[in-house]
């Protein structure tokens, strides 16, 4: 587990909804690959969603208009 988020709510009735956000700073992934998001309720998971990182190397080259695009 790399972060962990607790949220109180109660929903009155079962045909309501919440949304919780939680952001979570100073995560660092040191590669790629298929991280997983898990949601509990009361112990329970509901949820289990991957998230795919991909790791993109930087560009090397300076970012340069095109000759076209200068001209204008």
């Amino acid at each position: 587990m790399m972060r962990k988020s607790e949220v109180k709510f109660e929903l009155k009735d079962a045909g309501l909804h919440a949304t919780n956000i939680t952001v979570f700073g100073q995560v660092e992934f040191k590669t790629g690959g298929t991280y997983y998001v898990e949601v509990m309720v009361d112990d329970v998971m509901k949820l289990r969603y991957p998230v795919t990182l991909i790791v993109v190397p930087p560009n090397q080259t300076p970012l340069t208009p095109p000759p076209e695009a200068a001209a204008s």
